[in-house]
């Protein structure tokens, strides 16, 4: 069972535990969360057991019904039935030898297991190790991390060293913890015996990725989505007066917060999705977008669905001048458009329209805002209404340098309880940059911050004009804005 566990602040978590209905098998690979990816180790003779949890390692415990049919909470862990070797493995036994560290010689068969890292972070993991037995966590080259390197912790929260054999006196049960590096993969094993493995805890680095924001590092089932379901993190009062579970998650070098009512099962922020379908037909399809793929054909891409709570994208480190993003209508809002959305009437007609607003949040509390037409039929000549239909660029330079970013969501349908039209966009490659084949920039409107426009030969305009814009800010910075 993965659980990704992205907590709310400077760092993200994430944590995964062995289902106690789900069968494992050997050297099966498991995209176990987020940045984290899990390989069991070919044993022949694997199986998965249980213990009562301690206080320390009481997170990596589950309240399941076991197979008397009795509710009970225990650890499950998996372990073998041989010692790791450098060999293949011949059938239920392990051949080759074991582990030197000077040999470098990482096991290929036997009781280990993998831990491979997309981000840099502190990994936690829970394990079982024999007395007097060599305990090692070796990167891919086969070297062993020091033992000052390790902090092992029992279930009653003493720390415990090994010793120059990587030895620990007593048996154990507990925690290893230890830095791990971007793009490394760590073995836990024990020569000459067998390890236990309970799942593991990982907090990304505090600075995070850097780059654009793609969303693809986070693992997805197939056709399906995340809204932040089944995680931790900080229980707050939304405007309803519901308790909802803040929580975020970090892609590229930016954070995305989202907000889980786990008695409505409804969510309001950031989620992400790799669904194709682009048809809407009930609730369940809000996760859906109107082409069918991310940018580009990546899987993964955002929807967002902002409240009044300001769910923020957070620039992770220093404010920063944000090149854009792409974006693209739901399959929900095309519905609304083009059929209805059920509250009022019909379609979209002439002086309809959906608007975006994005908001620069700034280091001094100020704010700037632009603004995009995810859907325009306020002109008299039908022949110009549209709607976003791809994957289309909206330059946010001219926000300036931000610390964060918000949205809002407008429309021309409203009844007495608010906005009829659904308040979602999608979104891909935030902070990335434009295909300049395409030539495509939609318009935008600087709204707030910017006090004056100019032509490029230094005109002063009264209003934004088609093509490109030099607007200057309130705050003295030029930009230049697209209008098409």
């Amino acid at each position: 069972m993965a659980l990704a566990v992205m907590a709310l602040g400077a760092q993200a978590q994430e944590k995964f535990l062995f289902s106690p209905t789900e069968t494992y098998t050997d050297g099966q690979v498991i995209e176990a969360s987020a940045n984290v990816t899990l390989t069991i180790g070919p044993d022949g003779k694997l199986a998965k057991k249980n213990f009562t949890a301690g206080e320390t390692n009481a997170a990596f415990a589950q309240t399941y019904t076991n197979a008397d049919g009795n509710e009970t909470t225990q650890i499950v862990y998996l372990t073998g039935g041989n010692n790791p070797k450098d060999g293949a493995l011949d059938g239920t036994s392990s051949t080759g030898g074991g582990y030197k560290p000077e040999s470098k010689n990482n096991p290929q068969s036997g009781t280990f297991f993998v831990l491979s890292t997309k981000q840099a972070g502190s990994m936690t993991a829970g394990i079982i190790l024999n007395s007097g037995k060599s305990f090692y966590v070796t990167k891919s080259d086969g070297t062993a991390l020091a033992t000052s390197e390790l902090t092992l912790v029992t279930p009653e929260g003493e720390t415990i060293e090994l010793d120059e054999n990587n030895q620990s006196a007593d048996k154990f049960y507990g925690l290893v913890s230890f830095q791990a590096e971007a793009g490394e993969s760590y073995y836990l094993f024990c020569a000459g015996s067998k390890i236990s493995f309970y799942g593991y805890i990982f907090t990304t680095s505090s600075e995070g990725g850097s780059g654009p924001a793609t969303f693809e590092e986070l693992t997805l089932a197939p056709e399906s989505a995340y809204n932040g379901a089944g995680v931790d993190g900080e229980t707050v009062t939304d405007s309803w007066g519901s308790q909802v579970v803040k929580s975020a998650f970090t892609s590229g070098g930016y954070r995305f917060t989202t907000l889980y009512n786990a008695a409505y099962g409804s969510w309001s922020g950031f989620a992400v999705s790799n669904e194709t379908s682009t048809e809407y037909a009930t609730y369940a399809d809000q996760y859906r977008n109107c082409v069918g793929t991310g940018y580009q054909g990546s899987a993964n891409y955002a929807v967002v669905y902002p409240s009044d709570m300001h769910e923020a994208v957070e620039v992770i480190g220093d404010p920063q001048v944000i090149s854009g993003m792409y974006i693209t209508n739901s399959a929900w809002n095309v519905s609304a458009y083009t059929v209805g959305d059920g509250m009022t009437p019909g379609a979209f007609t002439t002086g309809d329209w959906c608007k975006l607003t994005i908001t620069g949040n700034h280091a001094d509390d100020s704010q700037s805002t632009l603004e995009v037409y995810l859907a325009d039929y306020r002109s008299e000549n039908e022949g110009n209404h549209y709607y976003i239909k791809q994957w289309q660029w909206v330059d946010l330079s001219a926000l300036g340098e931000v610390k964060s970013v918000n949205f809002t969501i407008s429309s021309s349908r409203n009844n007495d309880w608010g906005m009829t039209t659904p308040g979602y966009f999608c979104m891909d490659n935030f902070g990335g940059e434009p295909d300049e084949s395409t030539g495509i920039c939609h318009p935008l409107t600087v709204a707030q911050g910017a006090t004056t426009h100019y032509t490029l030969d230094g005109k002063r305009l009264a209003t934004p004009q088609r093509g490109l814009n030099i607007v200057r800010m309130s705050d003295g910075t030029v930009r230049k804005v697209m209008v098409k």
